[in-house]
């Protein structure tokens, strides 16, 4: 059973590889954006100042490291760390021109929505992963 957990986390860290070289040489140095979205998530806050930014940017990555360091569970470990190196790719992006979004997939769902990029589709993805590791096993210590 062991060896199919690390099956998951080596597709895990080679999704997270692959999504930072894709999004980087491919959209950002390739410069094939849709959109340059200089908010938040989903554009959020637009327009705000880079040092506002840049401190909102240091406060996510202080609570993702302090997590890390409080997480038990092996698992969470993987995904937590993930998340930070996803996060960090688009605090790099947004510092250098703004984060470049290249996702539409209004045209699938029929609606609007907004358009995104593949490292805010492995922290979204990343999340939701922890939150159904929470529910399942709680505050467990096992350290698988």
């Amino acid at each position: 059973m062991k060896r199919r957990s690390n099956i998951y986390k080596y597709i895990y860290v080679a999704y997270i590889l692959i999504s930072v070289v894709i999004h980087f040489v491919f959209f950002e140095f390739g410069k094939r954006c849709l959109v340059s979205n200089n908010g938040f998530a989903f554009g959020f806050l637009q327009n705000t100042k880079l040092i506002y930014v840049i401190l909102i940017s240091i406060l996510v990555v202080s609570i993702l490291v302090v997590s890390l360091f409080l997480c038990k569970r092996e698992t969470r470990k993987y995904l937590l760390i993930g998340v930070l190196i996803l996060a960090i790719g688009n605090i790099l992006d947004r510092v250098l021109n703004g984060v470049c979004d290249y996702i539409s997939i209004s045209s699938l769902i029929g609606s609007s929505f907004p358009i995104f990029n593949l490292l805010d589709l492995g922290i979204v993805l990343s999340m939701f992963l922890i939150f159904i590791d929470i529910m399942k096993y709680g505050e467990s210590k096992d350290s698988r």
